[in-house]
């Protein structure tokens, strides 16, 4: 089984939630070192130099067959990459997967630190 942070329309209460509806919600969490953008219909995350820039998302539990479908819903390899980094959750720190935007950002405007802007976590 393997661990991924999502950020925008993979999260409860969005459109594409339905792709992680058989997974466990592991929880609340967030990643360090990362922009987050508005593309409009969905954010993107893009490594940064400040490593205490935050984004804000749930971690769930998936088996591989998900993380395909998740893949391709993501274009994985063409609209983003799939990257391994560390999600912090209640004092833990783990290891996940998540999706970091593959194209030029600079057209997109940077927002805060969850999607949609203003929406904070619980």
């Amino acid at each position: 089984m393997l661990k991924i942070f999502v950020y925008g329309t993979l999260k409860r209460g969005y459109c594409n939630h339905k792709y992680l509806k058989s997974s466990q919600f592991i929880g609340k969490a967030h990643i360090k070192g990362y922009d987050l953008y508005d593309l409009i219909d969905y954010p993107a995350i893009v490594k940064c130099a400040d490593d205490q820039r935050v984004v804000y998302g749930e971690v769930y539990q998936i088996c591989e067959q998900m993380l395909h479908q998740i893949d391709q819903l993501e274009d994985e390899g063409d609209l983003y990459n799939r990257v391994q980094t560390i999600a912090y959750l209640d004092g833990q720190d783990i290891l996940v997967s998540t999706y970091q935007f593959a194209q030029d950002i600079s057209a997109y405007q940077k927002i805060g630190e969850s999607w949609p802007q203003g929406v904070l976590p619980d």
